[in-house]
């Protein structure tokens, strides 16, 4: 998984889960915001708030192990 995935899975996703994900996470909610409003912004993995990444991670771990 690369960086311009997961800025597209942001920008694509359903706002509802979205939401959930940066829920109670100034900085996620403040990239996500920051991502729609430009979202021909170059952004880099440094760019990504770490527990945004690690919110991510799971909810994408959950969904695997699902079935």
């Amino acid at each position: 998984m690369n960086v311009q995935s997961i800025v597209q899975q942001l920008l694509d996703g359903d706002p509802h889960q979205i939401g959930q994900l940066t829920q109670d996470c100034g900085s996620c909610q403040r990239f996500v915001r920051q991502i729609r409003r430009k979202p021909k912004r170059e952004v880099g993995w440094d760019d990504v708030p770490q527990e945004l990444l690690e919110r991510f991670s799971s909810q994408w771990h959950r969904r695997l192990f699902m079935y």
